[in-house]
């Protein structure tokens, strides 16, 4: 025991208090000593350096008691030593939980949520194409539900596209029919009334001549009636001649001359 630098001094005391043995520094008389005393006892030095032990029979294990005066300015830097690794280790044990919390986090929480995410941000920026937009979300639980969840969204979304999309065909299919038939019509009328105007002038001056006789026919006032049926004539064959010229051109078969006109009957 004396070899140890913490032990300055010990007494040792028979059961009825007597001591029987010493060595070094003498523990302080303060400590009460009792034979009937069952636990240790313990007194510090009023200069705060050293510390009195009292260990009663029961602790030593046989009939004597001991009483030892320890140096405490070495057990100080030992606990304060004793405390910092205790707090070193557990900084690092912290620092590796919080590591493999935050990789296990990342990989079941954040990285899905970051991928939602950039899917939700791509959906919106290209709304009409839906399907180019799926996500592949790995995990479980909760997140793989919303990953699915948003997928099905996805192809609904999808599916009322191609409805609006089928509507909008049917709609513009309907429009353009209606727009033919309108233009059908109003070409029907302006070609009725064309060639009305020349089949009038055509049939009012063949009736006006009609029921003449030979000696009238020579009338003079007969050569413009003719004129006019002439005329009217070469108007109707006119008119259908354009017509047939709209066939051509919707036949893809119009073919284009260059001839020298006179702008003035043109314009006539």
């Amino acid at each position: 025991l004396r070899d140890t630098s913490v032990l300055l001094g010990m007494n040792v005391l028979d059961k009825n208090g007597t001591t029987i043995a010493r060595f070094g520094v003498a523990p302080d008389p303060d400590l009460a000593v009792t034979p009937d005393m069952s636990t240790t006892r313990y007194l510090r030095s009023t200069d705060g350096l050293a510390l009195n032990l009292a260990w009663p029979a029961r602790r030593t294990r046989s009939d004597h008691m001991v009483v030892a005066r320890i140096d405490t300015t070495e057990i100080a830097p030992q606990v304060t030593a004793f405390i910092w690794r205790i707090v070193g280790l557990v900084m690092l044990i912290t620092t590796v939980v919080t590591i493999v919390a935050m990789l296990v986090l990342d990989r079941l929480l954040l990285l899905p949520l970051m991928q939602l995410r950039d899917g939700l941000e791509a959906l919106a920026n290209d709304i009409e194409n839906p399907s180019r937009h799926r996500l592949a979300v790995d995990g479980t639980g909760e997140m793989r539900d919303v990953a699915q969840n948003f997928d099905i969204l996805t192809g609904r979304l999808e599916k009322a596209f191609d409805e609006i999309e089928t509507q909008n065909t049917r709609l513009r299919a309907k429009e353009v029919t209606e727009e033919a038939n309108r233009a059908k019509s109003e070409f029907l009328g302006n070609i009725t009334h064309e060639l009305r105007t020349p089949l009038n002038s055509i049939i009012g001056f063949t009736d006006v001549i009609r029921g003449q006789t030979p000696d009238q026919m020579a009338h003079p006032k007969n050569q413009d009636y003719i004129e006019e049926i002439h005329n009217g004539g070469h108007n109707l064959l006119n008119i259908i001649n354009d017509i047939l010229e709209l066939t051509r051109m919707e036949a893809g078969s119009v073919s284009v001359q260059a001839e020298q006109i006179n702008i003035w009957d043109t314009l006539e």
